[in-house]
């Protein structure tokens, strides 16, 4: 009894129209700041009715604080988490193709006598395998080429005779 009526406060307007409604303003019976939230109910005599919550505003701003703090951590644990995972996806990655790198440098440089071992990961492992077989047919040509030499090498020194060559 002591209570105005609270019909034409906006969310209860809201909730008789159907729709919910919500609030922020001061109380002048309780004295402080509140956020009001209506919604409409409907009985089963099609009476309409609303159900209407009121909350201290400074409740409201503690929560949404709380909340703010327990995001921003677990997005920094996620960060944390995905630059770790990232680190060694790169580590894993990145390994067998300095490994590469070193190994064509040592072939480049004469030394056939080098491998690469294969990777679990599927593409590198073709990659690799692919890079053996080319060094495999290299020291192969290489093999042939020093053969072919050598009897050019025994032909020439049995010559006793001149040699003259007129075509390649």
């Amino acid at each position: 009894e002591d209570m105005e009526n609270h019909i034409d406060r906006p969310e209860i307007f809201s909730a008789l129209m159907g729709k919910e409604g919500q609030s922020v303003r001061y109380s002048v019976t309780l004295g402080k700041n509140m956020l009001y939230v209506a919604v409409p109910l409907i009985l089963a005599n099609n009476q309409k009715a609303v159900l209407r919550i009121s909350v201290y505003i400074n409740q409201v701003n503690n929560l949404l604080g709380e909340l703010i703090s327990k995001i921003i951590f677990i997005t920094i644990i996620v960060l944390l988490l995905a630059i770790v995972v990232s680190c060694i996806f790169y580590r894993n990655l990145s390994q067998p193709v300095f490994e590469l790198i070193r190994v064509s440098r040592e072939v480049a440089n004469g030394n056939l006598d080098v491998n690469v071992y294969n990777q679990k990961h599927y593409e590198l492992r073709l990659l690799i395998d692919a890079f053996n077989q080319m060094l495999g047919q290299i020291k192969s040509l290489v093999s042939q080429l020093k053969e072919q030499k050598e009897g050019l090498d025994i032909i020439i020194r049995n010559i006793k005779e001149g040699l003259l060559v007129l075509n390649h």
